[in-house]
């Protein structure tokens, strides 16, 4: 049933989210650091690049530094220092830069077949150039996740929803629809995942829409 639900997803969802001539395209490239970790807490480095629309040019540049706590098998709690350098994907967008803090809690939930669903719930409070005040913003990201056992190379294949909420402003600014992430394991110690998103999102007043596609490589 989940893999018939899989193979209509990534049919008909590509398809529907492209509608239009208004669609921009992007890239990501994104690199995670396992630096430490033992049975109870890790700490990790996240870099992420963005180009602008049509893959021309870099836009965005974003460092966290990111610290975890497995309180259990099923709970995670995680706090991150983020800096981020950029402008929107709209053309002729200022640059800007943001500080921020983001405070995690994400429920696992594990299900037959070794499935699972991962959950992420953060709070970010942010400091954006131009902006007077601090920002504050919900984000929430649950995720399915597919194991392959008995692949050498391909690991998982994963899809999920992530939605934006703007405290400060009372308003949802973005929802994230990926529908195919796939994960392969090119070591013992590297990973790479591959993806292709659609991001719906606000700027000024205007609904926007982008089609992303991406990598990241974990070690």
């Amino acid at each position: 049933m989940i893999k018939g639900f899989v193979c209509l997803v990534l049919i008909l969802f590509p398809a529907c989210g492209l509608q239009g001539t208004d669609t921009y395209s992007e890239y990501w490239q994104k690199f995670f650091w396992n630096m430490w970790e033992d049975e109870a807490f890790a700490l990790g480095t996240y870099i992420k690049i963005d180009t602008g629309n049509h893959f021309k040019k870099i836009r965005s540049f974003q460092l966290n530094e990111q610290f975890l706590w497995k309180a259990s098998k099923h709970f995670f709690l995680e706090c991150h220092y983020a800096y981020l350098h950029g402008r929107s994907i709209v053309p002729h967008s200022p640059w800007r830069w943001q500080y921020r803090i983001e405070l995690e809690a994400n429920p696992i939930f594990h299900l037959r077949c070794n499935y699972r669903i991962q959950t992420r719930n953060r709070l970010e409070i942010r400091r954006v150039q131009t902006e007077p005040k601090i920002l504050y913003r919900l984000r929430q990201r649950t995720m399915l996740i597919i194991p392959f056992e008995n692949h050498n190379i391909l690991k998982s294949y994963s899809l999920y929803n992530e939605l934006f909420y703007n405290v400060s402003t009372h308003l949802f600014t973005q929802n994230r629809t990926c529908p195919c992430q796939l994960t392969f394991a090119l070591t013992d110690k590297i990973a790479l995942d591959t993806f292709f998103l659609i991001r719906v999102f606000l700027t000024d007043n205007i609904w926007q829409k982008s089609a992303v596609f991406g990598t990241q490589i974990n070690f």
